[in-house]
């Protein structure tokens, strides 16, 4: 499994020691603890350094030494950087003063990070200040997290239109349907009345599949199986390290390109 690429900003190394803010303080511990899965690669940058630097003595010794126990891969400031951070201040995502909160938005924007972790939420919320701007708090999110957003709808109507077809007793073993796209044309008959009421029940339409404003997120149309063979299933448990005494799953298994795991392992949880 790829690793997660994420961005701590100062906050995250700060709430720590949050003693004036324990559910804080619990939660950024339990996330820390959680890095000793191995499933996260964590970055830091020459902000964080600094803004600890400006910290009083005891507090910087304090978090010099976490970032010991937990040393992320640091990055450096680069001028697009720099020039991004300046863009946000000026369209007033980030205030003025808050110079640094615009680098660190920056930094997991031009290094690509998954994500940008941080309890500095104020300042990152675009739509608090312009009302309505969509366009405009989309494009402060890094274009891998924005893909993986919009691709996630594109699977959950599929899903839905699969789990439709066949409650209607379609046979579908040796079929594709359909994938949401801008470009899509529905088909005639049952499938495409299914493909509209769908769409219909989640306030969508096609023409909301592109994105002319922000390139990459205009998605196309596409086939995927209805049906597939699950192969090489393994499944096992462990002792669970972050909940004990409990047990966790572990399962592997290969599926043919282009197919949804989601589809696949929906089948083996059943929400309460």
């Amino acid at each position: 499994m790829k690793k997660l690429r994420l961005y701590l900003d100062t906050s995250v190394w700060n709430f720590y020691y949050a003693d004036d803010a324990p559910e804080k303080k619990e939660v950024t511990r339990c996330f820390f603890k959680n890095l000793k899965s191995g499933h996260y690669h964590i970055y830091s940058s020459s902000v964080v350094v600094r803004e600890i630097e400006n910290a009083d003595k005891k507090t910087a010794s304090d978090l010099v030494s976490l970032i010991k126990m937990y040393p992320p891969t640091m990055l450096d400031v680069t001028g697009e950087i720099d020039e991004l951070a300046d863009v946000y201040i000026a369209e007033a995502v980030v205030p003025e003063k808050k110079r640094d909160d615009a680098l660190h938005i920056a930094i997991a924007t031009v290094y690509e990070m998954d994500a940008l972790v941080s309890w500095n939420y104020k300042h990152l919320a675009n739509l608090s200040k312009k009302e309505k701007d969509w366009i405009g708090a989309l494009q402060i999110i890094g274009e891998k997290s924005l893909l993986m957003m919009c691709q996630s709808v594109q699977s959950k109507l599929f899903n839905e239109m699969l789990e439709r077809s066949i409650e209607s007793d379609f046979s579908l073993k040796k079929i594709d349907l359909n994938l949401m796209g801008y470009n899509h044309n529905f088909p005639p008959g049952k499938i495409g009345d299914i493909e509209r009421k769908v769409l219909r029940e989640n306030n969508l339409e096609i023409d909301d599949f592109k994105v002319p404003q922000i390139q990459f997120l205009s998605l196309r149309a596409s086939r995927r199986k209805a049906y597939f063979n699950a192969q090489e299933l393994i499944i096992d448990t462990e002792e669970d390290e972050l909940f004990s005494p409990s047990k966790k799953i572990i399962m592997t298994f290969t599926l043919d390109s282009g197919i949804y795991a989601t589809t696949f392992l929906e089948q083996f949880f059943i929400l309460r």
